[in-house]
């Protein structure tokens, strides 16, 4: 499809045979950079290790969304942070240490001082903590342990109340088991209180719509090769509006039987 001169003409049509012939796509759209300031707030403002917070503050999801989004605008503690969680294995105390400074100085420079010098005292016991955090297995340092659960959240919010069941078929990716086994212990039978609201959210505890998950090669697979084509096409869109390119009337016409689903 690169290779040719109208390939969002040719998506188009493979988009609309797609739909004519029942194949409902599902997305869950992450921005990569944002997750990566979500777990430094999740690390370094967790009253777990940040002894500043209440246990309480857990729970204050807007208060964090905007410590996020305020991390988002410093790409130096992006860049060291993400290069802890690629490493795989404990960062140093010290490196801790200089990293959270890093981070008050950002937040200071921002206004925010208060919420700055909760960042300059974690005793030894919490950095040993956090280097444990910082190196568990590879599926929960990249966003496959988000976007999975994420994506089966809103699969299970549309399949409840219409009476239908599936089976998910996967690429079979190595390394991540482990998230394939915590998703697969939620295709049980619901109590009828399977479910928590959180912040007008629901988030449910099993999936009674799914009858199981299968690995396959995608070689093999013709979905799993549409969605691959499919999830590819949607980046470049969002590729596209992030530089400020315009998009073609192909694009635009996708985007908006997108938006209609």
């Amino acid at each position: 499809l690169a290779r040719r001169s109208d390939p969002s003409a040719i998506f188009r049509d493979v988009f609309r045979t797609m739909l004519e012939n029942g194949s409902l796509p599902f997305f869950m759209v992450m921005d990569k950079d944002y997750l990566t300031a979500a777990k430094v707030v999740e690390t370094f403002f967790d009253p777990a290790y940040n002894t500043a917070f209440p246990m309480a503050f857990t729970a204050d999801y807007d208060t964090k969304k905007e410590i996020a989004e305020a991390v988002l605008q410093s790409l130096a503690v992006l860049r060291e942070f993400s290069a802890m969680l690629r490493a795989g294995e404990p960062p140093t105390h010290d490196a801790l240490r200089a990293l959270a400074s890093d981070l008050a100085d950002h937040l200071r420079a921002g206004n925010a001082p208060v919420m700055a010098d909760t960042l300059l005292h974690f005793s030894g016991d919490a950095l040993s903590d956090i280097q444990g955090e910082l190196s568990v297995d590879v599926w929960m340092r990249t966003t496959f342990g988000h976007s999975l659960p994420a994506l089966i959240q809103v699969l299970e919010g549309f399949l409840r109340t219409r009476e239908v069941t599936l089976e998910i078929v996967h690429d079979n990716v190595v390394r991540f088991k482990a998230a394939f086994d915590i998703v697969q212990r939620m295709f049980r039978r619901s109590d009828g209180k399977d479910f928590t609201v959180i912040g007008e959210r629901i988030r449910f505890h099993t999936m009674p719509t799914v009858t199981g998950l299968r690995l396959a090669d995608s070689m093999s697979e013709p979905m799993i090769q549409l969605a691959d084509l499919l999830c590819g096409f949607v980046r470049t869109l969002f590729t596209k509006i992030k530089r400020g390119e315009i998009l073609s009337a192909d694009e635009l016409a996708v985007c908006g039987e997108l938006l209609v689903i």
